[in-house]
C-alpha cells in the first residue's frame, strides 16, 4: 500500500483536480492522507466532498502548523509500505504509482524517482531531474543521488541555478521504513525543508531508481516569480540548514568530496538569494545593494566562496560568481535581473 500525503493550506481553486488525479490512480491500494493545515478557504468542504465518494481518504483537520508541520502529521498517520508526497495545488499522472511501485519492486529499491512537468497556466515546461534515459543507482555510485542532494560537484556545476532539481520531496516513492524517525524541520529555523529531509533520507538508501518520465505536474501559474517580498532572515535560516547538513555529513564520517559538494551548495543557493533579493519590488536600489553586501560578508559565505571551482561553468556564470568573489554589487544585481527577465520570457513562451 502507498500512504499519499497531501497537504493543504488555501489551495480551493486547485484542490479538485489534485484529487481527481491521485483517486484516479491506476494503482488502488492507497491511503489519501489529507491534512488541512488550519486552511481559512473552503478547502475543508471540498475534502470532505471526496472522502464521502473515495473511502480510501483520510482528514486531518488541525491548527496551522506549516507544510513541514502537515507533512509530519501524515508521516505519523501513515501506514503504508510507501510513502508518496503531493502539494495540494499539483497533480501527477494516473498511472504513477503503479509505475513507480512497479520500478520499486523490480529493483528492490528504498526510493524511485522520476522527473515533472512546471505547469504555467497555458503552457508545459518539462524538467528532467536525471536527463532522459532510466537510471538504477547502487550504494557507492560516484554520482549517486545522496552525494548529488548535498551538492554539485564537477561537471554538474555546469547549470547552478538547477542542482535543488533532485531535492523536492513530491516526485518521489520512498519506503516507509527507509524514512524511520526523520521528520521535516520547520522552514521558519531553516528556510526550505526538502533539501534537509532527503540528504537524512537518502544517507541510509542502497538502491534508488529513476524514471525518465515527467508524472508530477508542478504548478507555477499561481506565483509571480520569486517574489512576494525578500526575507531578510533567509540567509541566516540557509545558515542554520547548511549546519545541520555538515553536522549530518560529519556525524557518519562522510568523506571530502561531500564537505566539497555542501561547500558548493552554499555558493549556488547565492543565486536563489539573489533573484528573490532583485525581483523584490518593495526595495530600493540602494537597499538592495545594502542587502547583498551583508549577505556576501557572511562568514558561511565568503569561506564557500573561497573553495569555490568555477571551471566547469559557462561564462555568464563565470562573470557572476567574479561579481561575487569581488563585491562587484551593481552590476551583480544587474546580471540577476537580467536573467530574471530571460527565464520568466523562456518560461511564458
Amino acid at each position: 500500500m502507498i500512504s499519499i500525503i497531501i497537504p493543504v493550506y488555501n489551495t480551493e481553486p486547485y484542490l479538485k483536480k489534485c484529487l481527481d488525479s491521485v483517486c484516479g490512480q491506476t494503482w488502488e491500494d492507497l491511503e489519501i492522507i489529507v491534512v488541512n493545515d488550519g486552511s481559512p478557504d473552503n478547502s475543508m468542504e471540498v475534502l470532505e466532498a471526496y472522502q464521502n465518494k473515495d473511502i480510501r481518504i483520510r482528514i486531518i483537520d488541525q491548527k496551522n502548523t506549516g507544510l513541514s508541520g502537515a507533512r509530519n502529521s501524515g508521516l505519523a498517520a501513515a501506514k503504508g509500505e510507501y510513502i508518496l508526497f503531493l502539494d495540494s495545488d499539483d497533480w501527477m499522472d494516473v498511472d504513477t504509482c503503479e509505475k513507480a511501485v512497479a520500478a520499486a519492486e523490480a529493483e528492490n529499491a528504498d526510493i524511485v524517482m522520476w522527473s515533472y512537468y512546471r505547469e504555467y497556466g497555458t503552457t508545459s515546461r518539462i524538467t528532467w531531474v536525471f536527463g532522459t534515459r532510466p537510471r538504477v543507482f547502487r550504494e557507492g555510485d560516484e554520482d549517486f543521488p545522496y552525494r548529488q542532494i548535498v551538492g554539485p560537484v564537477g561537471r554538474e556545476l555546469e547549470m547552478p541555478q538547477q542542482i535543488d532539481r533532485p531535492v523536492t520531496a513530491w516526485g518521489k516513492l520512498y519506503r516507509r521504513e527507509l524514512i524511520g524517525d526523520d521528520r521535516f524541520v520547520d522552514t521558519k529555523l531553516i528556510g526550505t525543508e526538502d533539501c534537509l529531509f532527503n540528504v537524512q533520507v537518502f544517507s541510509r538508501a542502497k538502491t534508488v531508481v529513476y524514471l525518465p518520465e515527467a508524472m508530477n505536474h508542478y504548478r507555477k501559474d499561481n506565483e509571480s516569480s520569486l517574489t512576494h517580498g525578500y526575507d531578510p532572515n533567509l540567509p541566516i535560516k540557509w545558515k542554520e540548514n547548511y549546519r545541520r547538513i555538515n553536522a549530518h555529513l560529519t556525524q557518519n564520517n562522510s568523506s571530502d568530496v561531500y564537505f566539497q559538494a555542501l561547500s558548493h551548495r552554499i555558493c549556488c543557493g547565492l543565486i536563489g538569494l539573489g533573484f528573490r533579493l532583485s525581483s523584490d519590488i518593495s526595495m530600493s536600489s540602494k537597499e538592495k545593494k545594502k542587502e547583498m553586501k551583508r549577505v556576501l560578508e557572511m562568514d558561511h559565505y565568503r569561506k564557500a566562496l573561497a573553495k569555490m571551482d568555477t571551471s566547469s561553468m559557462p561564462i555568464h556564470w563565470k562573470l557572476f560568481y567574479f561579481n561575487v568573489r569581488h563585491r562587484i554589487i551593481g552590476p551583480l544585481l544587474l546580471m540577476l535581473r537580467l536573467m530574471m527577465r530571460m527565464r520568466r520570457h523562456s518560461d511564458k513562451s
